[in-house]
Order: structure tokens, then C-alpha cells, then sequence
């Protein structure tokens, strides 16, 4: 497991809701990926309006993942209770060693 630390400002007027999630945007292509799908609930975070926070992500290198030259790039979204898309989106690239 691999632990990602990443600054985030909710620059809206508007506190979050509860149900917020991050997860994978829905330009990824999964299949092939060598990470399982990221699901970050964000119900333990009391995100006010213009807040800065940051936030551990947990990416989970698959078992049966091996290594090489190839780097997997892949972005990630809030997503609100109901599964939209919101906010920018967090790109990452990843390789196994």
C-alpha cells in the first residue's frame, strides 16, 4: 500500500456535504491498472467554506502486479453523495518496482 498526501482547498462558499467521496474519475481506463479502485469516504472531514485540508490516500497495489519500466497515470475526483463528479481533478502516476 502506497500513502499519498495530497493538499486540497474547497474554494466555494459552500461546506461539504455528508456522503462525500474521492474516487476514480471516469476518464480512467481500470483494466489493466495495476492498483485497486480508489474509495476514500471524506464523512471524517468537516470541510468548510474556503478551507484548506489535506488529505491521506490509500492506493492499493494489486497482489499479482509486476514490476516494470511502464508508468500507470491515473486521476481521481471528489464525488458528491449522490456519485457527481466535482471539483479538480487530482492526476497521479504510479510504477512498480
Amino acid at each position: 500500500m502506497i500513502l499519498v498526501d495530497v493538499q486540497i482547498k474547497n474554494n466555494t462558499h459552500w461546506g461539504w456535504k455528508k456522503g462525500v467521496f474521492l474516487g476514480m474519475d471516469e476518464s480512467n481506463e481500470i483494466s489493466g491498472m495495476p492498483i485497486e479502485i480508489v474509495h476514500v469516504p471524506m464523512d471524517d472531514f468537516d470541510v468548510k467554506a474556503m478551507e484548506n485540508f489535506t488529505v491521506t490516500i490509500p492506493i492499493q497495489v494489486v497482489d499479482n502486479a509486476f514490476p516494470s519500466d511502464q508508468v500507470f497515470a491515473f486521476t481521481l475526483r471528489f464525488r458528491g453523495p449522490h456519485g457527481s463528479e466535482f471539483g479538480e481533478p487530482i492526476p497521479l502516476k504510479l510504477k512498480v518496482v
